[in-house]
């Protein structure tokens, strides 16, 4: 069948040609009708046995994109909360006022913490709860992370919250130095506090530049 058949919209040769096929298959299957059923059976077998291994590399592609999205959502939150938890001891560290988030909300508690030793106290005991909360998301997020993870960073992890949990137990000292320095309980406390100060500006100076090399050693695992 040439173009100019097909201009004129002429399809007889195109019919002749499957009217000779259909003959040929039928002749065929009629001389060949097991031959034919046993390919048929064969192709049907293989088509079968492709789909069900088709079947199972998608399943199993999708589990591994599934467990990857997993891995990517609990570093980032396990990342989040060591920078919440960094900035909170950051802040603590600081010569100011030491203060929970939730005495930060009330204004008339914060001018007690100075004058009265039974608020300095619950002071005290909020920012403890307030550390050992955050300490807590941390570790939930690292178990999580290791459970998705498919990387071996669990030693660079543990080492570096270790780190983080020394800092965390210094930080909460120099708090209480720092509250009682405020309330004017001792008059060595003054002396105190001005001792441990460049401690605590060197630890903290000390556990950001840890933490910046442990993002990136984190980083550097999963590329």
């Amino acid at each position: 069948m040439n173009k100019k058949c097909i201009d004129n919209g002429c399809y007889k040769c195109l019919y002749v040609i499957l009217f000779i096929c259909t003959i040929v298959i039928i002749f065929a299957d009629c001389l060949f009708h097991e031959l034919f059923d046993n390919l048929i059976n064969f192709g049907i077998l293989i088509v079968s046995l492709f789909a069900l291994i088709l079947a199972y590399k998608t399943r199993n592609d999708w589990m591994k994109n599934l467990y990857k999205d997993k891995e990517l959502n609990a570093k980032n939150d396990l990342i989040v909360s060591i920078i919440d938890m960094m900035a909170t001891l950051d802040i603590n560290s600081w010569d100011s006022l030491p203060m929970s988030e939730k005495t930060e909300d009330n204004p008339e508690i914060a001018r007690e913490i100075t004058i009265d030793k039974k608020i300095m106290h619950q002071e005290l005991l909020n920012i403890d709860v307030e550390f050992t909360r955050k300490m807590r998301i941390v570790n939930k997020n690292y178990k999580i992370y290791e459970y998705y993870s498919a990387n071996n960073d669990s030693g660079v992890i543990e080492e570096f919250l270790q780190e983080l949990r020394n800092y965390r137990n210094k930080i909460y000292g120099f708090v209480w130095l720092k509250l009682r320095f405020y309330l004017d309980e001792d008059p060595n406390d003054f002396e105190k506090f001005e001792n441990k100060r460049p401690e605590i500006e060197t630890l903290r100076n000390s556990m950001n530049e840890k933490f910046e090399t442990f993002k990136n050693k984190l980083k550097s695992t999963h590329q």
